[in-house]
């Protein structure tokens, strides 16, 4: 459902455009979350398991950093473009998470030099293109206020922060997938020796042991909640 309003939103977008004679090469969908769109309806069709972790690691990170930093705010906020671009970017954000969540992905942290891979196979064309045509697709040429590759500028280009930044998303999926490694670990021996205990007809320190699984547990339901999939 998700991948076909993605879809549908962005050819009537596109028609609209095209209908009121406002289309321009600037609205080809050549920026990342557009290719986006395409890569959902591919996974959606097929299921390549290159695109759990490409969507996941790539596509989550860069519609969340579209909503933090939207570009379009100079528009009135009931214009249709402003309305497109926060429901498809929301939408683009929401598809790798529910689906991770409900089980049916399974991004692997171990992929992502691939995913490094496939982004740099988009990004070379389109900065040729971008050079051709004097756009601006997937910021290769430059970044506007309010974006934050515009903070790297100062290091002598921009394009610095591609690699910083997803070298930071990558450091946030290992830090996270170990911290889950150890409370699971943790909490998996709590329960063990409490089974132990309750073979041996200790009931009491079985019951505190249990208790003590169940409180860490409600402690972090929420953080828990959010980054395990639901079908562990």
């Amino acid at each position: 459902v998700i991948d076909i309003g993605e879809s549908v939103m962005q050819l009537f977008k596109d028609f609209g455009l095209l209908y009121g004679g406002n289309f321009s090469l600037d609205y080809l969908p050549l920026h990342l979350c557009s290719i986006n769109i395409f890569l959902i309806a591919l996974h959606a069709w097929r299921r390549p398991k290159l695109l759990d972790t490409f969507l996941y690691f790539v596509c989550l990170p860069a519609a969340c950093a579209a909503l933090l930093f939207p570009t379009w705010t100079p528009l009135p906020p009931l214009n249709f473009m402003v309305i497109h671009s926060f429901t498809v970017h929301f939408l683009l954000a929401l598809y790798p998470l529910a689906l991770t969540l409900c089980g049916d992905m399974d991004p692997q942290p171990r992929a992502f030099p691939r995913c490094f891979a496939l982004l740099a196979a988009m990004a070379v064309p389109i900065w040729f293109f971008d050079r051709a045509f004097d756009t601006n697709f997937m910021f290769l040429m430059r970044a506007g206020e309010g974006n934050p590759l515009k903070l790297f500028e100062r290091f002598g280009s921009h394009l610095l922060g591609y690699p910083v930044l997803l070298a930071a998303v990558f450091a946030a999926t290992l830090v996270n997938s170990h911290y889950l490694k150890t409370f699971s670990t943790e909490l998996t021996s709590l329960l063990t020796q409490a089974e132990s205990l309750a073979e041996r007809g200790e009931w009491s320190e079985a019951e505190s042991l249990t208790q003590q699984a169940l409180a860490s547990w409600e402690e972090h339901d929420l953080y828990l909640y959010t980054m395990l999939r639901h079908s562990d």
